[in-house]
Formats: structure tokens, sequence, C-alpha cells
């Protein structure tokens, strides 16, 4: 009877470090794809098999190159990804040319005597001019001086000009 509870508990020992040593299917950060794959057994939806031991299967096809990290307890290495910063160079905008033209009209008489209005000659002129500025794209200011001339009292001569 002795002999008959040995081996019921010999059988019994060896079970149980069989069942321990029996594979499980365990998931190991989802499914595998890709490189490793064949280096391990894999069930028909891509899981890992682990042994009871909690050790990846490998196949006879093993590769210490094609490796799967967590199956080989390797921590994965988080992707350093730098990031980019364009500069803008902003392009200064073309520069404008300033031109300046003068245009004086000396020794003619431009206006009647002892008037602020233009007599023909005067008309002309400024329609000569004004035919001038047509040409020009982008003209901004327009400046005109007048003098009186010298005869007559001053006070006259700046009421005439104004």
């Amino acid at each position: 009877m002795k002999t008959r509870n040995t081996l019921i508990a010999a059988a019994l020992i060896a079970g149980g470090s069989m069942a321990a040593q029996a594979e499980s299917i365990i998931d190991v950060e989802g499914t595998v794809d890709g490189e490793g794959t064949d280096s391990y057994v894999t069930t028909s939806d891509g899981t890992v098999l682990k042994t009871g031991t909690n050790s990846c299967t490998h196949t006879g096809t093993y590769d210490a190159e094609a490796i799967i990290n967590a199956c080989e307890g390797i921590e994965e290495e988080e992707e350093v990804v730098e990031e980019v910063v364009e500069e803008v160079v902003e392009e200064e905008p073309p520069k404008v040319q300033t031109r300046i033209d003068t245009r004086e009209l000396f020794g003619r008489t431009l206006f009647e005597f002892d008037s602020a209005d233009l007599n023909a000659d005067g008309e002309a002129a400024i329609g000569e001019l004004m035919d001038k500025l047509a040409e020009f794209k982008g003209v901004t200011d327009i400046v005109v001086t007048g003098h009186t001339d010298s005869t007559g009292p001053e006070e006259y001569n700046l009421k005439l000009s104004k």
C-alpha cells in the first residue's frame, strides 16, 4: 500500500509540474505582425503563445535578429521624434523707387494781371503738365508753389497768392 501511495504521490507531483510547463496563450502587447513573427509560435489570430514560465515559445526557425522585444524582456524604446522647425523667411517687399520730377515755368506770366485766374498761356502750361503726369503710375503727391511779383504792397500780394 505504501508503494501505491508513493506512486500516486509521484504521479501527482509529475502531473503538477507538467501542468506548470504547459503552454498557455498570453497576448504580448497585442498581436504580432511583421518582423519576428516567424521566430515565435502564434495562434491563428497572431497572439504569441507563452509557456507556463511566461516565456514566448520559439519556433524551429527562430532568428535572433528577428525578435519581439516584449518576448525577450527588452523594454521598447520610445522613438524620439525631433520637431522640425521651418524658418520662415519673409521676403522684403519690392523697393519702390521714388522719382521726383520738377517742372519750373520761369519767365512766363501765367496769371491775368491783378487776378488769381490763369491766362491762356497758364492754362496751356498746366495742360501740358497734366498730360505728362498721365504717363506716370502711382503718383501720390503734387506740390504746386506760386509766387507773386514784388510790385505792390506785401499785404496785397499775400492776399492775391492765397
